[in-house]
């Protein structure tokens, strides 16, 4: 890598991880001083706040009995990493509730459709789609990945905290967010298709759809959730159909932007 990080072949000299910076930083957890002495590094004071993402690191020795976690830890919601494929969608300016975030979500898509002028039903499945859009998160296994108390109100965003990705066990919390759309919705609401694939492709998956088991609602039954992921991969493919692919793209990211406004606070 060059110092500025890009690859380069002819670069020989080591250069500092640009993963890292004064709100960010990354390591090894848990630390001993003997690491801390080994590569230099004074962890940062505002770590006991910071917000963590841990991810397991597997065992390469079978003597090893201590788990190991690989930790990215931020001083603050970074608004670059709230839109990624894991549940760093966790992230937020502000904490708010799964209800609240949601009706936001939905008030902010409508905006955007009503600036851009759209005609009066597609504006209202944009709002309905970010109405349902994080639904999904009111599910045990993903509160309680997310830290939150069982006695708690359920929360969407919080300004700090450990999220457990390995606890989600590998569930999606859009998939369960479509299940109860699916359920919510009228089967003969205007847009129906466009809303459950706006609800399901809000980060970036439900193309062509959520094949694997582990991806599926952890309420719901197994046929359920297969008949479901099937319908899931069959609506992207009517969709594209109808809309085509630039015009479909386009659609989902009026709703992720409508999601990452409200989530970073640039919009009510």
């Amino acid at each position: 890598l060059t110092p500025s990080g890009l690859p380069d072949e002819k670069a020989a000299a080591e250069v500092t991880d640009v993963a890292d910076h004064d709100d960010r930083i990354r390591y090894v957890a848990p630390r001993s001083a003997q690491e801390d002495e080994a590569d230099g590094r004074t962890l940062a004071d505002w770590l006991d706040e910071a917000i963590e993402l841990r991810i397991p690191i597997p065992h390469d020795d079978d003597a090893q009995t201590e788990e190991r976690f690989l930790v990215y830890a931020l001083r603050r919601p970074d608004s670059a990493m709230q839109m990624g494929e894991t549940d760093l969608s966790w992230l937020g300016a502000s904490t708010q509730t799964v209800d609240e975030h949601c009706a936001r979500v939905g008030a902010a898509a409508r905006r955007i459709g009503e600036a851009l002028e759209l005609a009066p039903e597609l504006i209202d499945a944009l709002e309905t789609a970010g109405a349902w859009h994080d639904r999904g998160k009111t599910r045990r296994a993903w509160q309680r990945a997310a830290g939150v108390p069982r006695d708690g109100p359920l929360l969407a965003k919080s300004t700090r905290g450990r999220f457990r990705p390995e606890w989600l066990g590998g569930y999606r919390h859009e998939f369960g967010s479509v299940a109860d759309a699916e359920r919510g919705l009228p089967q003969e609401a205007p847009h129906r298709d466009l809303i459950l694939h706006l609800i399901a492709a809000h980060h970036g998956w439900a193309r062509p759809g959520f094949p694997k088991r582990e991806h599926w609602d952890p309420d719901d039954s197994s046929r359920s959730n297969r008949e479901r992921a099937v319908r899931t991969a069959h609506r992207f493919a009517r969709l594209q159909a109808q809309y085509g692919p630039w015009r479909l793209a386009w659609l989902e990211a009026l709703v992720k932007a409508a999601d990452a406004r409200v989530s970073s606070e640039t919009g009510a």
